[in-house]
């Protein structure tokens, strides 16, 4: 099975968290038929938008997000959420990595291809 390097600090399983917080920022925004609405705006593909949004897209591309994010009119400025204990904090992070957590296996999608050629 594939491994890939998982964060210790932002983690998931199927798809990107900012996959969800982007439709729901572009749904606000753009009410119905926001996948159809955000393409036109930003430039995207709407094939793009939609497997983003309803599709197997897991990752997308930062740049993407962010296109599509500020023809909505919304800004991608950093902001600091809460001040950290760095030192509490790269000891949290040294036991993580101790551990193993920073390789996960993980399982492929059903039905999914393999990459590997036969010989």
């Amino acid at each position: 099975m594939p491994r890939i390097h998982v964060y210790r600090t932002y983690n998931f399983i199927e798809k990107d968290p900012i996959c969800d917080k982007a439709r729901t920022a572009l749904q606000d925004a753009l009410g119905e038929r926001f996948v159809s609405r955000v393409a036109k705006l930003s430039g995207v593909a709407y094939s793009t938008a939609k497997n983003i949004f309803e599709g197997p897209t897991r990752r997308p591309q930062f740049a993407t997000i962010a296109a599509m994010m500020t023809a909505a009119g919304y800004t991608l400025e950093p902001r600091r959420g809460t001040r950290i204990d760095e030192e509490a904090e790269l000891k949290k992070a040294a036991e993580w990595i101790a551990k193993g957590r920073h390789r996960a296996i993980v399982p492929t999608r059903r039905g999914a291809k393999s990459k590997k050629k036969a010989a």
